[in-house]
């Protein structure tokens, strides 16, 4: 591991360390389109990243690599309706040691 000094950008990819960061995956309700009848269980998905640190050339840019779990339980289809943007039907949550964000994506279940 190399040290970075405080704004400047790291010569080769600098990782943050195993369990540095957390990622979740969750389905979400709103992918439906027409919403369903009753309740939809949607549970979320650790998943350890392949990656996540810094890299080479910017200055405190994070990269995180992961994949979407091949089992993660598509509840929706991802849809826009007029005039809005398009409508998310999975939340990425990623959560580090005095972080935290969202970001919703579209996916689409392996046929």
């Amino acid at each position: 591991m190399i040290d970075v000094p405080l704004g400047q950008a790291p010569p080769t990819p600098y990782s943050l360390g195993e369990g540095a960061v957390q990622v979740t995956f969750t389905p979400e309700i709103t992918g439906y389109a027409p919403q369903p009848d009753g309740p939809v269980l949607t549970l979320a998905m650790p998943v350890k990243p392949d990656f996540a640190g810094l890299i080479p050339g910017a200055v405190g840019i994070y990269q995180i690599n992961v994949k979407v779990p091949t089992d993660l339980v598509i509840t929706g289809k991802c849809y826009s309706a007029p005039g809005s943007a398009i409508v998310s039907n999975v939340r990425v949550k990623v959560t580090g040691s005095s972080s935290l964000d969202e970001v919703g994506i579209c996916a689409v279940a392996n046929p």
